[in-house]
């Protein structure tokens, strides 16, 4: 994991948690395939997962900056 996404998780005001495709539940291996496949990016809330975003989404981003940035709008979105 980069410096920047492991900083960033450790600070965050909610649990933040990587999951590598061998260590996902069954439901979480049928999300990330609803998804469209990893990688992803989802929310686990009131039982039920949540896209952020999708690998499309991902891949458009730059870089972990873009990444921590959009991810940093969406979980303020939430509160």
């Amino acid at each position: 994991m980069r410096k920047e996404i492991r900083s960033f998780s450790e600070q965050a005001a909610i649990r933040v948690q990587f999951y590598h495709l061998n260590e996902l539940t069954p439901e979480m291996e049928v999300f990330v395939r609803q998804a469209g496949g990893a990688p992803v990016v989802m929310l686990y809330e009131k039982r039920i997962w949540k896209p952020v975003f999708t690998t499309g989404d991902l891949k458009k981003m730059s870089g972990p900056t873009e990444f921590i940035t959009s991810l940093r709008q969406e979980l303020n979105s939430l509160t």
